[in-house]
């Protein structure tokens, strides 16, 4: 009787491993197929939003003329400064020399 009932138990193990492992091949084969969809939908998506490298070469182009052309105006706002700065300070010495002029003039005829 103990043999008997350790078959018992044996076979319902088996079964139950069996339908264990049965619902998992089902589960796994449903969920490749299902994969296997998303990777064609996803490629299907990525063949209507082709990258276009000669575009954005383009636009890369475009953007570096215009950041030369910018670099240039800077170089030569800064070199206006630099001539109207130094011209300005020429100016001002000269006519600090000139003051100085007038104050020695100023001081001769006083002393006169």
């Amino acid at each position: 009787m103990a043999r008997k009932q350790r078959n018992i138990n044996q076979d319902k193990k088996i079964v139950m491993i069996t339908g264990v492992t049965f619902f998992m091949v089902l589960i796994f084969g449903f969920w490749l197929l299902n994969v296997k969809n998303i990777f064609q939908l996803n490629s299907e998506k990525n063949n209507e939003n082709n990258f276009s490298w000669v575009e954005t070469k383009k636009g890369l182009d475009d953007i570096a003329v215009k950041m030369k052309k910018s670099i240039e105006e800077i170089k030569e706002i800064k070199n206006l400064q630099s001539t109207a700065s130094s011209s300005l300070m020429q100016e001002d010495q000269q006519i600090k020399v000139n003051n100085i002029d007038l104050l020695k003039e100023r001081l001769e005829q006083k002393n006169n």
